[in-house]
This record gives C-alpha cells, sequence and structure tokens, in this order.
C-alpha cells in the first residue's frame, strides 16, 4: 500500500509484483518474477503467510547446525539485519559478524569469506 500511495503522490505508476527463487532442474537457483498480482488477494497472503513460516523452520534449522558446529550465531542477531524475510544470505554475513567464527572458519574448513562460506554450507 505505501509503494502504491508514494507513486500515486509522485506520478509514477507502480506494478504489484513478487520474486521467487526457485531451482530449476539442474537444481540451479533461479529467480521467478510475477507482475500485475492482486496483491490484496486473500488466498495470496495465506500463501505467504504459509510460506513465511516454513521458510522460518529452513533458517532454523540451518542455524542450528551451525551452532552444532560450533559458530556462533542466533535468529534474533539476524532479524534486525533483514527488511522483511531472513535468507540464507543474512546467516552468512551474521556468521562473518562474529571474529571468532572466521577463526573457526579458517581453520577448520579452510573458509575465508563470505563467498565461500555461502558455498559450502548454504
Amino acid at each position: 500500500p505505501e509503494a502504491l500511495e508514494t507513486g500515486e503522490d509522485l506520478g509514477i505508476k507502480i506494478i504489484p509484483g513478487v520474486e521467487f527463487y526457485v531451482n530449476d532442474e539442474d537444481g540451479q537457483e533461479q529467480h521467478l518474477l510475477g507482475y500485475l498480482i492482486d496483491w490484496q488477494s486473500m488466498v495470496l497472503k495465506d500463501f505467504f503467510d504459509n510460506w513465511h513460516k516454513s521458510k522460518l523452520v529452513q533458517i532454523e534449522a540451518m542455524i542450528a547446525k551451525l551452532q552444532n558446529m560450533g559458530l556462533r550465531i542466533a535468529l534474533e542477531e539476524i532479524r534486525p539485519q533483514a527488511k522483511g524475510s531472513i535468507n540464507r544470505s543474512h546467516i552468512a554475513y551474521a556468521i562473518f559478524d562474529d571474529p571468532g567464527n572466521a577463526a573457526i572458519l579458517k581453520e577448520r574448513f579452510g573458509v575465508e569469506t563470505v563467498s565461500d562460506f555461502f558455498g559450502k554450507f548454504l
């Protein structure tokens, strides 16, 4: 609603849309874009609410695995960085916010960058 209102105030037509990350048949991540959606649809709202809940369960499981590896990370530390849904990138950057994690990753796994961490663990 805020985007539509701002667009109207500025004389810019806002096109409601949605973006998903999906895996193709080869397992490669792709972006699926949908435009001109009915952003007020209760069916769509219910779908996104359920999707968000399942995504949070996945994120919590990833965090638990990382904690079991001896890395210091907590969902509460990641939430402020995310402006909406928490994703794997938020986890990767949060891991490197703690210098102790960087040392563990380098010594035990040979991982020194966020990109390396993302590729190996997420």
